[in-house]
Formats: structure tokens, sequence, C-alpha cells
């Protein structure tokens, strides 16, 4: 994944995603899926539904958990137990959170061209 790709690939919109957090594509296919979902699912229900295995939704869920993409909500049994199911998060809340990372990469680079030219291009003349 280079910077460079951005601005000459065909991407569509959830390769933010993959730049900005690095996530693959069963996560990106993930929170797509939990987006146009409307009711919470557990991860069992998610496994099957995407065709994977249990432990690799849950990784991916994880994931999408720590950036604040998907919520968890605990469900009880009416005979006992508990599971947790998920759903997205508001898609104003991702797009923000996603703005944000954006903008922090933007400063960061901003940063990284005034170092450049402070050691490179200023040292020259």
């Amino acid at each position: 994944m280079v910077l460079g790709d951005l601005l000459t690939e065909n991407e569509d919109p959830d390769c933010l995603l993959r730049y900005v957090h690095g996530c693959g594509r069963l996560d990106r296919e993930l929170l797509h899926f939990l987006l146009e979902t409307e009711e919470r699912l557990s991860v069992e229900e998610l496994a099957t539904s995407m065709d994977r295995d249990r432990s690799t939704v849950y990784r991916s869920i994880r994931r999408l958990e720590e950036y604040s993409y998907v919520t968890k909500a605990r469900h009880t049994y009416e005979n006992g137990g508990y599971c947790y199911r998920y759903a997205a998060a508001e898609p104003d809340a991702i797009a923000a959170h996603l703005e944000h990372r954006v903008e922090a990469c933007q400063d960061r680079l901003g940063e990284l061209m005034t170092e450049f030219r402070s050691t490179y291009c200023e040292e020259s003349s």
C-alpha cells in the first residue's frame, strides 16, 4: 500500500479503511455488511452469513471495534447465558472519524515535507 496508489488507482470509498487503518478485505466486507444490516448479529450469525470461520470474523470485529466502527451489546438468553451482538456505528460517526484521521495524515505529511525541505533544499542554496 503506497500513498501514490491513491492518486492512480480507481479506488472505491472503502479504500479509506485500507489506507487509514490497514483494514483488510474481510474487515471492509464485514463493515459494509453490518452497515446494510438493520439488526445486531452475533459472531456466529455473521460467520454463517459471510461464509467465514468464526475466529476469522471475530478478529475482524475486534479490529473494527478498536476504531469504534462497530459496537457491541450484550444479549441475554431467556434460559440463561449470553452472547454479544454487533452492529455498525452510525455512518456519520465513521465518516467523521475517518475524516479526522485523514486530516492528521495530511498534517503529518506537511511536517515531513517541511523537514525534507529544511534538510535537503535549504542546505544546497
